[in-house]
């Protein structure tokens, strides 16, 4: 689960949030809605570590992530997408997907380079994650297509 109590931040005068909390219940699809202005990249902003709170605090899965750095969140497997998709052009759709799993594998270039146990168990993982992510979202059928051959909605 996803929370924010009492979060808050402020740009020197500006008070771009102010007392925000929520509850986000795991695999549930839930979107953040508000005019230009609202805050709401500044949100996402703190959820993902971008940004520091001024105040209240962020947990995901009961753990306190306030304040902790993107890369360390994305390991507990939160992170966050963009408006504008960042693809491997080279790489299938499961590949894509598997490159985003890439930052909670254990091994190293030298289990790669020697295909290790660990190396292997790694990319088993990875594919796996990768099927259950393309089943989930209806695209199990286009794992192998490129992204110019799929549907900009498909892409995303």
């Amino acid at each position: 689960m996803l929370s924010a109590n009492g979060v808050g931040r402020r740009f020197g005068g500006l008070q771009a949030l102010s007392d925000v909390s929520f509850e986000v219940a795991e695999g549930s699809v839930t979107s953040i809605i508000g005019p230009n202005g609202a805050g709401k990249t500044t949100l996402f902003n703190i959820i993902s570590g971008v940004l520091a709170p001024t105040t209240g605090q962020v947990l995901f899965g009961g753990t306190d992530i306030t304040g902790w750095a993107p890369h360390r969140i994305a390991r507990l497997g939160l992170s966050r997408t963009f408006q504008n998709i960042q693809l491997f052009h080279s790489l299938n759709a499961i590949e894509n997907l598997m490159a985003v799993r890439y930052c909670r594998s254990h091994s190293g270039v030298v289990d790669a380079l020697f295909g290790t146990w660990r190396d292997r168990a790694d990319r088993r993982k990875m594919v796996e994650v990768a099927n259950e992510w393309l089943d989930w979202v209806g695209l199990a059928n286009k794992r192998y297509l490129m992204p110019s051959e799929l549907p900009y909605g498909d892409q995303r």
